[in-house]
């Protein structure tokens, strides 16, 4: 039986991808497909038509929906950490982002996430970059296109934080570097990289799984 990284298949076709797109991936991420499902079923749990179903199955190689299935159904899916491919287009286009960079604005709500946002604001210094950490809405009323042109904007976002979601959008269309830590496959949205782990629900959350994948990322943003 083949060894398939689903995500992996998904990223490699991610520049593809709309909106609605990222709602089916972390749809089939997260919960997969069952065997008796029909697409107008899987449409109505993406909330979207069977013709962004259709659009989306054909982004990623396949016929149509029931190609799709077969895939999910009938080889060995092995989700992977973001960080885990020994050659990244995405990390490379972030890489080279970073590069061109002096600063960085590190945003997120909540204990969990000030503890990452210290860590990498830690390594942001390590590797020359200054950064300061944001939390809270009027902190993001306050940011604007002049100020996050041509910087770094991490989002640290473990909880669906509407307020992170709201900054995702808002730096889609500014020429910035976008890197997002988080736990959910939908955090990824237009972001230039994210890294995230597989969580299972009822166990207690641990921080350094997170410190060593960004210790990891940065260690090879040096390297390069």
């Amino acid at each position: 039986m083949i060894k398939i990284s689903l995500e992996k298949l998904i990223r490699d076709n991610e520049h593809k991808f709309t909106q609605t797109d990222y709602v089916i991936a972390n749809e089939l991420l997260k919960k997969g497909l069952n065997y008796n499902l029909t697409i107008n079923g899987f449409a109505s749990l993406c909330l979207t038509s069977r013709t962004s179903i259709l659009r989306f199955a054909k982004k990623l190689g396949f016929n149509g929906y029931n190609d799709l299935k077969y895939y999910m159904l009938n080889e060995k899916i092995d989700i992977v950490n973001s960080t885990q491919d020994p050659y990244d287009k995405k990390k490379e286009t972030i890489y080279r982002k970073i590069k061109k960079i002096d600063r960085a604005f590190i945003y997120g709500n909540g204990a969990y996430e000030d503890i990452i946002k210290e860590a990498i604001k830690r390594l942001l210094f390590d590797v020359g970059i200054l950064g300061e950490t944001y939390a809270g809405a009027e902190e993001i009323v306050a940011f604007n296109k002049e100020m996050l042109e041509n910087s770094l904007v991490v989002i640290v976002d473990f909880d669906d934080d509407e307020r992170s979601q709201e900054l995702m959008f808002q730096i889609a269309s500014i020429p910035c570097a976008r890197l997002i830590v988080g736990s959910e496959y939908k955090s990824m949205t237009k972001s230039d990289y994210n890294i995230f782990l597989s969580e299972e629900k009822g166990k207690i959350r641990l921080i350094s799984p997170y410190i060593r994948e960004l210790e990891k990322f940065f260690k090879g943003y040096l390297e390069r």
